[in-house]
């Protein structure tokens, strides 16, 4: 994997400052006029100077797929468009802060969602506040 630039004016930047200005005050932004291809033109530029291991190369790949027709979608489609924009330059942007050291991190996929048994959810919290009651 090619190391990606967070810096000021590189394409992870560029395509970043984008992202978040479209997602601010709940993705009231998506609808700007000139949206679509200013995120084209900062994808391509990302994709034609890094490399980015499976599957987030895949995944860059899609969302490039899902700019092509930014302008005919509506405003929950282009949320969900620049949310997932916003998931791979978090991605990149990890990789590119880890330390340049000898060994290199490497972005193995996607995170997992916890299970639906998790902390605070399901029969386990049922159980828990049986437990704080107190006996009549």
């Amino acid at each position: 994997m090619s190391t990606v630039s967070i810096a000021a004016g590189a394409p992870l930047h560029r395509l970043h400052e984008l992202l978040r200005g479209a997602a601010i005050d709940g993705f009231a932004g998506v609808m700007s006029e000139g949206l679509g291809a200013a995120l084209r033109s900062a994808t391509d530029a990302l994709a034609a100077t890094t490399a980015l291991e499976a599957p987030w190369d895949q995944q860059l790949r899609h969302f490039r797929g899902g700019l092509d027709r930014f302008e005919e979608r509506g405003q929950h489609d282009r949320s969900k468009v620049v949310a997932h924009g916003l998931r791979i330059v978090a991605v990149c942007g990890r990789a590119a802060a880890a330390p340049s050291g000898g060994r290199r991190r490497v972005i193995s996929g996607p995170t997992r969602a916890p299970a639906r048994g998790a902390r605070g959810r399901g029969r386990g919290r049922r159980a828990r506040l049986r437990v704080l009651r107190r006996p009549r």
